[in-house]
Parts: structure tokens; sequence; C-alpha cells
């Protein structure tokens, strides 16, 4: 009689015992994202590649052509360079269906944009930063940050706007503890005062970045709200120190929060007042 049938034990020890080592299939899916993190950026020849990403050549090529399989990146062989492939698209695109707002959103701010020759953003709260999720620009200007970038949320506008109208009381003080990063002379790191900005955009619906994330840039935004009358998302008016002067503030604040009110009843949401 086998020593498995005579100790019962020893056939769950052995049942549950992998037969390949989870642990290098995980490392290898996180070396595969890191590549295409590197790729969102720009193009990349593979030493370039590698180098970034801190692989041996061998190692990032295989993980590449595995990648290109699927059609997550692709190779240009007439310029030896690597990039996105067409499924990073389709699966943004999934990302963006999940959100029905996007859809009513996207044709208004581009109008928005239109009418006033300025920047106009979309953005989310995601994992605990503003997800820059569109963009419509009519200004020859080139934008402060692209779509898919991450922002800090107290250094910007639309960040603000969703902190301020969290609907988890502890996701502002969850926020404030790991500290508020200085990213120019401007931005507001003491908690208490920033906690006082949060009440006065509270009472505003309107939220200012007075160069708080980036020198010499100034924006403003206001509040998306879906059918539980939560803030899901902000839409932002970002131009130059210049052209958004305190008047222009006062005068896009009730243009920009009627548009949010305008894409929250039309995607199905209440709550919001325009100013």
């Amino acid at each position: 009689m086998s020593q498995t049938l005579e100790r019962p034990e020893l056939a769950l020890v052995s049942a549950a015992k992998p037969k390949r080592a989870d642990g290098d299939l995980v490392q290898s899916l996180m070396r595969a994202l890191t590549l295409m993190e590197i790729l969102s950026e720009k193009g990349c020849r593979l030493t370039e590649l590698s180098q970034r990403a801190k692989l041996p050549p061998s190692t990032t090529h295989r993980l590449l052509t595995t990648l290109e399989q699927k059609r997550f990146v692709r190779f240009d062989r007439e310029e030896s360079v690597w990039t996105v492939g067409s499924q990073c698209f389709a699966i943004g695109a999934g990302f963006l269906r999940r959100r029905d707002f996007i859809t009513e959103a996207v044709p208004r701010i581009e109008g928005l944009a239109s009418r006033l020759g300025a920047t106009v953003n979309l953005g989310v709260l995601e994992n605990g930063n503003l997800l820059l999720v569109k963009q419509a620009s009519n200004t020859p200007m080139s934008p402060a940050q692209p779509p898919g970038s991450a922002l800090p949320l107290h250094a910007t506008a639309m960040g603000k706007i969703l902190l301020a109208n969290a609907a988890d009381a502890g996701q502002v003080s969850r926020y404030m503890s790991g500290g508020l990063a200085r990213l120019t002379e401007r931005t507001i790191c003491e908690p208490s005062n920033f906690a006082r900005e949060l009440q006065t955009i509270r009472q505003d619906g309107i939220a200012v970045d007075h160069e708080e994330s980036m020198a010499g840039r100034r924006c403003i935004a206001a509040p998306i709200h879906n059918e539980l009358g939560h803030c899901i998302a902000a839409i932002s008016v970002t131009a130059t120190r210049s052209q958004m002067t305190d008047t222009t503030v006062a005068r896009l604040s009730a243009l920009l929060s009627a548009t949010a009110a305008e894409i929250t009843r039309a995607s199905g949401g209440y709550g919001g007042r325009p100013i």
C-alpha cells in the first residue's frame, strides 16, 4: 500500500503543491506590464527598452514578441522601434465604455474648448490620483499634461473637486495622511489650510488651481455627479496665468459649472448647482 493512501494528509499536500512556479509567472507579467508602461510614453528600440526596464535584452525581446502576438505592442521593422499596439486602444476603449458619462461629456468639452479657444479636460479619481481621461484643445499651445496622466489630487483643480465632494468622508483624511507634496511654491501643503480650501470649494462649487501644480498655469474645475448624487468626475479649463486672470476665472466659473451640470443631467445623474 502506498504511503499516500496510508496517510491521506500527504495527498492533500501533494494536490496543493503547484506544478509550476507561480512567482515566475507573476514576475513575467509584471515585467511585461513595465514594458508597456514605458512604451506608452514613446516608441523605443530594444536596447533602450531593456535598459529602462532593467532587463536583459533577451528577456525583453521574449516578452515583446509574446505581447506582439496579442497585438499589445507592434514592431516597426524599418525603424527597429517597438510601440504600443492596437489592442491597447481596445482595452482603453473598454475602460471608457464602463463610464457612461464620458459619452455625454466628450462632445460638450470639445464644444467648450472650441468656444473658449482653450484646453478643456475630463478627469476621474483612480487609485488615489487624478486620472486625465479626455482632453480637448483649441489652442496651439501644448497641453500641460496629456490624457492618461496621473496627477496628484491636492495640487490640481479637478483633484480638489473630487476630494471636496468625496462620498467617503474618510477619503480626504486618508489622502492627507500620506503627506501633501509640494510641486510649486503655491502648492497647499499644510493639512489645515488644505481642509479650509476644500470647505471653500464645497461652498462655491468650483475649484481653482492657482499655479499649484505647474508654475505659469491656472485651472478651474467643476464636478460631474452620478445617479446617486455622488461626484464621479470633473471637468476643467486650463490656460496660462496671463490668460486665466481673476476676472476670467469669475467669468468662466458659471459657464464651466453649467457645462458640468449639463453632463450630469444628460448621463442620468443629479446634484451640483449652477453658480
